[in-house]
């Protein structure tokens, strides 16, 4: 399969542009820490590329960005995009070239969602790449239209009890 950055765009913006769906979702993560006033879906395609999908406004009037990564299927990990064009050498977001403050990992089908905290996120990736490589975490090549995006699938336990990050499942 071939992926297309501008298409994948436009059915994730199909299947996640209503507000009202995400704000419920995010609203649930922040229970009894801050007060989650609002939700707006980034459609500006230059913030989408520096990794804002989401702007979260809370009562006291500060905002967080959160880039949202959907799987559509659960294959118990997080795949970090080390590369985002393998030929080009164009770093992936996991070496810090977003300008978001929560990675959204969400698991479709299990109906769950994961902010992860995305600064300590690409921390973790420093310290431990080479022992991820040894390990022989799994790495996905994904063909899109001119280059290819490399990424290892770390699992996600492992992610989970090294980085500060909110879960929760959705109904909707």
């Amino acid at each position: 399969m071939i992926h297309d950055f501008d298409s994948d765009l436009a059915q994730s913006q199909a299947r996640g542009a209503d507000d009202d769906i995400w704000f419920a979702r995010y609203h649930r993560l922040f229970v009894g820490e801050r007060e989650l006033v609002s939700v707006r879906f980034e459609t500006d395609r230059d913030r989408q590329l520096q990794g804002v999908d989401r702007v979260l406004t809370f009562a006291d009037g500060g905002t967080e960005t959160v880039d949202e990564k959907e799987r559509l299927t659960d294959y118990g990990d997080v795949a970090l995009e080390v590369w985002s064009s393998f030929e080009r050498r164009r770093p992936g977001w996991i070496k810090g070239t977003k300008v978001c403050d929560w990675i959204a990992w969400v698991v479709l089908p299990k109906r769950r969602i994961w902010l992860l905290d995305y600064v300590q996120l690409c921390q973790l990736y420093e310290v431990r790449k080479r022992a991820w490589a040894d390990a022989g975490y799994r790495r996905i090549e994904s063909r899109n239209v001119g280059y290819t995006t490399v990424s290892v699938c770390v699992p996600r336990p492992e992610i989970l009890s090294a980085v500060d990050h909110k879960a929760g499942g959705f109904d909707i």
